[in-house]
């Protein structure tokens, strides 16, 4: 028997750019299969272990850990678990006025509806903590989408030397626990090098310090859940890292001169 979570958004407002519908997971029995079937929305469905297939346009592909598929709308498709190692995944269900927008970042299309995501599997991540959250509004479930489609565009940049890996793991590791006080001490040993040497090369690579890019990404995914979430600055403080809501907004407005107060109304 499968084993199966699903979360419905209550509150869609179909106006806003992007907007989540629902989100899920799935444990799938060997072989357990899905379709022939026709969606009205974008699903992506993100594969955290085992393997399978997907089915559409006349074209069969393999997928495995890593891998996403994206089913667009008015699309005949078919997937499947694999009879030995089936798989387990979560998936995200969206719509909006800038999905297209979305789609290029994440160089998806109806010709390329295959994602692929290499350690340490960023986007996996970021979909994991969305499912973690459990139910959610649709704002705090959007500026979680922003988050996952930054994870998703991520992949898509370049070849790496081993030097640049290192820093795109640091940088990976940072999106994926800026809510958590992160230790860089503890960072360097997660990449298996040492601190220092961290430390030169983020900064060679980045422009900026470990400790001033962490500070830069929360305040800009603050910004985010100001935008789009009705969340209260205290849970927005908490999510992303602060404890204390007065820290936070003394930070916020070093970096940007005002409160977050005064910019969730200046911005929305």
């Amino acid at each position: 028997m499968n084993v199966f979570k699903n979360y419905f958004i209550k509150d869609i407002d179909e106006s806003m750019d992007i907007y989540v519908i629902q989100y899920g997971e799935e444990e799938c029995r060997p072989g357990h299969y899905f379709g022939p079937y026709v969606r009205e929305k974008h699903i992506l469905h993100y594969v955290y272990s085992g393997k399978g297939i997907f089915q559409v346009g006349g074209k069969t592909y393999h997928l495995t850990k890593g891998q996403a598929f994206l089913i667009f709308p008015n699309q005949l498709i078919f997937y499947k678990a694999d009879e030995h190692e089936p798989w387990v995944y979560r998936w995200v269900e969206f719509g909006g006025k800038r999905i297209d927008t979305f789609l290029k970042c994440a160089n998806l299309s109806e010709e390329n509806p295959i994602y692929t995501e290499k350690e340490p599997y960023y986007a996996g991540e970021v979909l994991k903590n969305i499912l973690d959250e459990g139910e959610m509004s649709n704002f705090k479930a959007i500026g979680w989408f922003y988050l996952f489609a930054d994870a998703l565009s991520y992949e898509n940049k370049k070849s790496y030397t081993p030097q640049e890996e290192y820093v795109k793991k640091a940088v990976a590791y940072i999106k994926s626990h800026y809510i958590e006080k992160i230790n860089i001490i503890e960072l360097a040993n997660f990449i298996g090098i040492d601190r220092s040497y961290l430390s030169r090369l983020f900064h060679q690579y980045e422009g900026v310090s470990i400790k001033r890019f962490i500070y830069n990404y929360r305040m800009e995914v603050s910004k985010i859940f100001l935008k789009n979430s009705s969340l209260s600055i205290g849970e927005i403080s908490r999510s992303v890292g602060y404890p204390d809501p007065m820290d936070f907004s003394k930070a916020f407005k070093k970096a940007f001169g005002v409160s977050p107060t005064d910019w969730r109304k200046n911005n929305n």
